[in-house]
């Protein structure tokens, strides 16, 4: 059904990707393991026709025309909000919003407002009726049946009044009396009309706008808008925002910057400090790049001579970005048989939601993860010392989990502690995910919230009080953000005796 959904139009002049998700049970969706999977796909494309020999014509695996339905809408969705600079147009079908407005959250155990700010937050990215902006300047046709009873039109209809409040060039078909899917769902006379001339369309990417914003629930799965890209955030539980107009640039909760030299190569102003960007070119391909201290910004990517390590890159984003290993994952036990059969557990959730591989060890130190390239997850259990780390905010040992909070005060909650969960750096760009118990009741109780399922809303540590198996979050004891330098940051939940 999904293969032949485009043969009426199989003389575009285009290569169809057709993703239909990793596996039958795949939970990420679109967004880190799903993602990284269609863009494998597409940069595939030139070794197949090197392989097959193929004499019809080339591809341009940066430019793209994107289109789905249903779960695909939301994908369109998704690629046309984080990889703004590769999309020629877009049109969403049928897709829904973002996850909160398609399952609301309200039959969840009642929550103070700022704990359920914090999981909300950790699901910034996927939001999309937040994103519009990124949209503006890119043609985008949605459509919607009026009687969808799977995802309401509403959905549909609030992201192209998003849109029109961005300044986006889009157009809105709601096919009356259709519903969810029918027999030419995508080949309706005004998609049609719109594959042809976007097929057609000539425009040079990444595109020069005179005036366009970006907003950015995560550095880690968000690529460039006009030839701009946000490296890192100040607090990843807020969105980043830049607002361009001309030569003059404003940030909010920005701290690192890219500039594509293709497009900016004059003096700027960036938060009021004028910079010569043409000084800083250092190759043909090399990216400018910038970053904030204090007021001021200076030439480089991370900030340099700092005493912990920068978080950047592939480890940046919440929980859920431990799916972005390179590698086979590495689950780590220290040998006992409970932590063996959790560490099988969580290997095979992993192949079947992610078709995923993993190898297990029942040693922190075996000499063959050594050389590496997947993430890890370790498990522990009581004073276990694998999961204690020295310089880290938040810390395991026989007393239980004590949190350096943002102001450097250090809560220790000792036996009120059942366990916790929290992201560490690795090695280059990899993560560890610590998966910690008082004993085995609190290790299961953690393992848990091992990322599979998408909108969970993972933040980057959670450490649960022996109430949250029956409050859920109001039961937890500390939870929220690690800054770029692994710090706790001012919009995380500590709570202090």
């Amino acid at each position: 059904m999904v293969t032949g959904a485009l043969d009426p139009v199989s003389n575009l002049c285009a290569y169809v990707l057709f993703p239909t998700g990793v596996t039958p049970w795949s939970g990420d969706d679109w967004h880190n393991w799903g993602f990284s999977d269609v863009e494998a796909a597409i940069a595939a494309i030139p070794a197949w026709i090197e392989t097959v020999g193929w004499k019809g014509s080339n591809v341009d695996i940066h430019r793209w025309i994107v289109s789905g339905h249903s779960n695909g809408g939301q994908g369109t969705w998704y690629a046309l909000t984080h990889r703004p600079d590769k999309i020629v147009a877009a049109a969403p079908v049928s897709g829904y919003a973002s996850i909160q407005k398609y399952v609301p959250y309200e039959l969840w155990q009642p929550a103070d407002p700022r704990r359920i700010a914090v999981v909300g937050a950790s699901l910034n990215s996927y939001r999309h009726e937040m994103l519009m902006a990124n949209a503006k300047g890119i043609p985008v046709q949605q459509q919607h049946g009026e009687i969808d009873d799977n995802v309401p039109s509403y959905n549909s209809r609030l992201l192209a009044q998003q849109l029109q409040l961005a300044g986006a060039n889009s157009s809105y078909n709601e096919v009356p009396d259709k519903n969810h899917w029918y027999d030419g769902v995508m080949t309706t006379p005004a998609l049609t009309d719109f594959y042809y001339s976007q097929t057609r369309n000539n425009v040079v990417l990444p595109r020069e706008l005179e005036e366009f914003a970006l907003v950015v629930g995560d550095p880690g799965d968000t690529g460039s808008k006009g030839g701009i890209r946000v490296l890192q955030l100040d607090d990843p539980g807020q969105y980043g925002k830049v607002r361009v107009k001309g030569h003059v640039i404003r940030t909010s909760n920005v701290i690192s910057l890219e500039f594509d030299p293709t497009l900016w190569k004059a003096t700027v102003s960036v938060d009021g400090q004028e910079i010569n960007l043409a000084n800083m070119l250092t190759g043909t391909d090399a990216r400018i790049k910038l970053f904030r201290i204090g007021t001021s910004w200076a030439t480089g990517a991370i900030r340099e001579n700092t005493e912990t390590a920068q978080r950047h890159g592939r480890q940046l984003g919440s929980m859920t970005a431990i799916l972005r290993s390179q590698g086979s994952f590495i689950i780590r036990h220290p040998g006992f048989a409970n932590t063996r059969h959790l560490a099988l557990q969580i290997s095979r959730n992993l192949h079947q939601y992610f078709q995923a591989d993993a190898s297990i060890h029942a040693s922190y130190s075996d000499p063959t993860t050594l050389n590496a390239t997947g993430n890890i997850i370790s498990l522990a259990v009581s004073a276990d010392a694998s999961a204690s780390s020295s310089n880290f905010p938040l810390c395991v040992g026989t007393t239980g989990v004590s949190v350096q909070d943002h102001h450097g005060h250090i809560q220790d909650y000792g036996d009120m502690v059942r366990g916790a969960a929290f992201l560490r750096p690795a090695e280059g760009e990899r993560l560890e995910l610590v998966i910690w118990g008082a004993d085995d009741e609190g290790l299961r109780q953690a393992a848990r919230v091992v990322p599979m399922l998408t909108g969970v809303g993972q933040p980057d540590f959670v450490v649960f009080g022996g109430s949250a198996k029956w409050r859920g979050i109001e039961g937890v004891l500390a939870m929220g953000f690690f800054d770029s330098e692994w710090k706790v940051t001012a919009s995380s939940v500590v709570e202090l005796e």
